[in-house]
């Protein structure tokens, strides 16, 4: 697949990429992951609260239809474009869902921004309980410990766990900070600020974790105590994000919340000539809304190009507008911030639509989708331009007087701005319509101005255009009738609702960033590609001489020929192999561990199960070992086999009974064959590890996936990627860890995806990439999810 005519774009490297139909595209700034997403609340999106702060519900934004509820705390609607602030005594966000806490199991990520502004106490920032205590502790806690000098931290399970400490810097109070905490079933991982910080080997089995019988999760919260500042997105996903991702998600928000300056990246083609062309989509920010009786933002300027050429090999500045400034203060005449440009090369230049005025402010400012008047405002001002350079003008106020005020809604780049109406019964006017492109894949509205504000009884707030600007606020005699402004969409250049206040809570909505987003016709192309599960680990020997089983190999997967959607994002996991297992060294308990199952390794929908668990020693015919790619061999005296999953490895050997004396392990079954028999009588020897599996995708012959000897056994066992560990000798021998997994990639020609470690020596002429390790390795960094874009 993928035959050319003429150059084009093959691939490129730059913001967040997808695929859409038969088309790659490429965001900037980045947008976040989806992919296993089960909560998501930002309330900065208008869609997270139908109607801001008189309403008790937050809306889920991840399509599952949850809803949280509140209990206390603001909204900064202007702040970082929309944040909860919480005061540290009562304040919280919590649902009663299960499948959010204990039910999401060991394969979790948990991601928040939160800017902390106080430094006296211990405070909760996440956790799946509300008040419990005791036995009925979460198994999941994040919090800030005041006796850890203000470190991050996590606990599981209950009775005194103790704190795990995210080894990042001190919190920095007063300023935003991105936290992420991800567990693979092994290994809980921690990023602040988009990077990683370290990790926690070994959590526990469902079993040790305590039970949550209410099945909250609580935002702001954990116990009796309580959070002090302000949170950003929240979101939940029910699997380990990989670093890329969680760096993704950082860069997706960074430009936002941080409003420092605009965020850059580059967009860098590969073409299969000097150049190619795409199609591209500008928007520049939002303006923000005007405060003290204020009209709303204007939207950004939009520009659209169905065929701009670009040149092979060369990087392209892209800028994007986030309205780095907020709009505070006080007083009257609050003109809210102009949007910032985006700016593709030098290419374009798409400049950010003007702040609405507030009180007294006469008019909107001559430029780019002007902003809406405030009350007493004069006539607005059509932008000056010629042609398709000129932008549409804001709406006008009309009359009402101090008290009875509509302010005009914010023009959009496809249209004016509505005029305010005052009196009773009148309305802030309503935003400017967008223009609408289908470039991503979902036709959307990019530009749309913000409705303006309405001051005292009467009256109604202005609507953002198309449902994308923010709404303006309403100022009602009765402060349950209040509502307050809200911000324009993030990504598509919207304007922000006018605001009627100067106060945070009801202060004027911040305009929404711009975006750029590129798109090019997908070249799919094929690859060669296999994946080992990691291996079981072999069972611990008994004390009194008996040896245990060997791991049962990780299970192989190979595809000769497998055609990718490039653009497409694949979820790669190199699994573990078990952990080793303690042999006995005590009468009390003279049988050892049973051997620990190996992880699953993944590509995209593909899964290769990880090897099962030798038996082990001095173990009966009710112990079995586990099952997996390969089944762990049974131990000694009556130990039984494991099972393998077909298609994938082959049982474990039987190890039978046959007396008190010398009874020998089975091995672990293998990729091509079985696990060898523990047999006293016959052999007096301890079963052989099956058989692996050879293939040369990394340019040589390299055996994966072979089952591990049981645990007296002399032979000679390679011990490759997937294999599983040797049982414990006889006499409290330890069960040798498992291997880990791999995933391999390989391809003819330069690369095209990226991910993993690139290998372009090994095999001449191809590009190979490697997730885990092509040789024998128990290294921890080697394994855990990563992303693939093809």
């Amino acid at each position: 697949m993928g035959f050319n005519i003429g150059p084009r774009v093959i691939r490129a490297t730059g913001g967040s990429i997808s695929r859409n139909g038969r088309n790659v595209v490429h965001h900037f700034p980045p947008q976040h992951v989806t992919d296993g997403l089960q909560l998501h609340i930002d309330v900065g999106d208008k869609r997270c609260l139908g109607s801001w702060d008189d309403s008790t519900d937050i809306n889920d934004l991840s399509g599952h239809g949850r809803t949280m509820t509140r209990s206390g705390g603001q909204l900064w609607n202007s702040y970082a474009g929309g944040t909860w602030d919480f005061d540290g005594s009562n304040d919280e966000i919590y649902i009663r869902d299960p499948s959010l806490s204990k039910g999401i199991g060991k394969h979790f990520s948990y991601e928040l921004w939160h800017r902390c502004d106080t430094n006296n106490t211990r405070q909760g920032l996440l956790s799946t309980h509300r008040s419990q205590s005791g036995s009925h502790q979460d198994a999941i806690e994040l919090e800030i410990a005041a006796n850890n000098n203000y470190m991050l931290g996590f606990r599981y399970a209950a009775s005194g766990t103790a704190f795990i400490p995210i080894n990042g810097p001190a919190v920095t109070f007063n300023s935003w900070e991105h936290v992420v905490v991800t567990c693979d079933g092994r290994r809980l991982a921690s990023y602040i600020n988009g990077s990683y910080s370290g990790e926690h080997i070994g959590w526990p089995d469902d079993s040790s974790i305590a039970p949550v019988s209410e099945g909250w999760l609580t935002i702001g919260r954990y116990a009796t105590t309580y959070y002090s500042g302000q949170m950003g997105p929240v979101r939940v996903y029910n699997r380990a994000l990989s670093a890329d991702e969680v760096s993704q998600n950082y860069n997706a928000d960074f430009g936002r919340l941080h409003k420092t300056t605009d965020p850059s990246f580059t967009f860098t083609p590969t073409c299969s000539g000097g150049g190619g062309k795409i199609e591209l989509l500008l928007a520049g920010a939002g303006g923000v809304g005007g405060s003290d009786v204020g009209g709303g933002g204007g939207g950004g300027r939009v520009i659209y190009d169905s065929g701009l050429s670009v040149t092979s090999g060369v990087g392209i500045a892209v800028t994007v507008g986030c309205n780095p400034t907020d709009n505070f203060g006080s007083g009257s005449n609050i003109h809210g911030a102009n949007g910032t440009d985006t700016k593709f090369g030098n290419t374009y230049t798409v400049l950010g639509g003007n702040g609405g005025y507030g009180r007294s402010g006469g008019k909107s400012y001559a430029g780019w989708n002007g902003g809406g008047g405030s009350y007493n405002g004069t006539t607005g001002v059509t932008p000056t331009g010629a042609g398709g350079e000129k932008g549409y003008k804001g709406g006008d106020t009309n009359g009402g007087g101090t008290n009875n005020c509509g302010c005009g809604g914010g023009a959009g780049a496809g249209g004016v701005g509505g005029d305010g109406v005052g009196g009773s019964g009148g309305n802030g006017g309503h935003g400017g319509t967008g223009l609408a492109y289908n470039i991503s894949g979902t036709t959307e509205y990019y530009g749309s101005g913000g409705g303006g504000s309405y001051y005292e009884s009467g009256g109604s707030r202005g609507h953002g255009g198309n449902s994308m600007g923010g709404d303006g606020g309403v100022r009602s005699s009765s402060a349950s009738g209040r509502l307050s402004a809200n911000s324009g969409r993030h990504g598509y250049g919207a304007g922000g609702g006018g605001g009627y206040s100067t106060s945070n809570n009801y202060n004027s909505g911040s305009g929404g960033h711009g975006c750029a987003i590129v798109s090019y016709a997908a070249n799919d192309y094929n690859v060669e590609l296999l994946i080992v599960a990691g291996g079981g680990s072999g069972g611990g020997g008994s004390v009194w001489g008996y040896s245990a089983g060997g791991g049962g190999a990780g299970g192989v997967i190979y595809h000769s020929s497998l055609t990718l959607e490039s653009g497409k994002n694949y979820i790669v996991h190199a699994g573990a192999g078990g952990a080793s297992a303690s042999g006995s060294s005590t009468t009390s308990a003279p049988s050892g561990d049973a051997g620990n199952h190996g992880q699953n390794s993944r590509f995209g929908d593909y899964v290769a199960i990880g090897g099962g668990g030798g038996g082990r020693g001095l173990a009966y015919s009710s112990n079995v070992a586990g099952s997996g790619g390969s089944g762990g061999g049974g131990g000694g005296r009556g130990g039984r086999k494991g099972s393998g999953t077909a298609g994938q490895g082959f049982d474990g050997g039987n190890s039978d009974d046959h007396g008190d004396v010398g009874t020998y392990g089975a091995g672990g079954g293998g990729a091509t064959g079985a696990g060898g028999e523990g047999d006293q009588m016959s052999t007096s020897n301890d079963g052989d590890g099956g058989p692996g599996i050879i293939y040369s995708i990394t340019g040589s012959s390299v055996t994966y996936a072979n089952g591990g000897d049981a645990g007296n056994n002399d032979g000679n066992n390679d011990y490759t990627a997937g294999a599983g560990g040797r049982g414990g000798a006889g006499g409290n021998g330890t069960g040798a860890a498992g291997r880990n997994g791999c995933v391999l990639i390989a391809y003819k020609g330069p690369q095209r995806g990226t991910g993993g470690t690139i290998d372009t020596t090994s095999r001449p002429g191809y590009t190979i990439h490697v997730f885990g390790s092509k040789v024998s390795s128990t290294t921890a960094s080697e394994i855990g999810p990563r992303l693939f874009i093809a």
